[in-house]
């Protein structure tokens, strides 16, 4: 807990903040990279390496969401809206670029550097063939990637 201030007392009369993570699943994911910290401009000011969190591989909702419906949202949203729309202010590469890096920006932080890439791939799919589903594609074999190597 954030900020605790009055909410949990512990033994010794005080308000720690904490957090507490809780995965009841049975199939580990891999977090290495990941940090929790107390500071969004110092990620090493407080960091705590996370290891693994389980992932019940049966679980097909969020396989489903991670794999078809994320693409599908994502690419509508950041090259059938945001790409078009930056195209029509500036010229294809600046737009490519820019969309992707709005695209990065929001997803986690240290998967910034590679879902740009995929952002600048997508994008230039979408301007190259003025049609969406490639990019989804695309977009879909990441996400289908990066959801195996998590639970292997």
């Amino acid at each position: 807990m954030a900020g605790n201030d009055s909410t949990l007392q512990d033994e010794d009369g005080d308000y720690s903040d904490w957090i507490e993570l809780l995965d009841t699943r049975d199939t580990d994911v891999n977090l290495a990279g990941w940090v929790l910290t107390t500071s969004a401009g110092d990620l090493t000011k407080w960091a705590q390496e996370m290891d693994t969190m389980r992932v019940d591989s049966e679980d097909w909702k969020t396989m489903a969401l991670m794999v078809v419906v994320a693409p599908i949202i994502g690419e509508l949203l950041f090259r059938g809206y945001v790409f078009r729309v930056m195209q029509r202010a500036w010229s294809p590469k600046n737009a490519i670029a820019a969309s992707a890096l709005l695209f990065a920006i929001v997803h986690p932080g240290l998967s910034f550097p590679p879902v740009f890439v995929l952002g600048l791939a997508t994008a230039w799919l979408y301007f190259r063939w003025q049609k969406l589903w490639p990019g989804m594609l695309l977009h879909a074999g990441y996400n289908a990637a990066i959801l195996a190597l998590s639970v292997a």
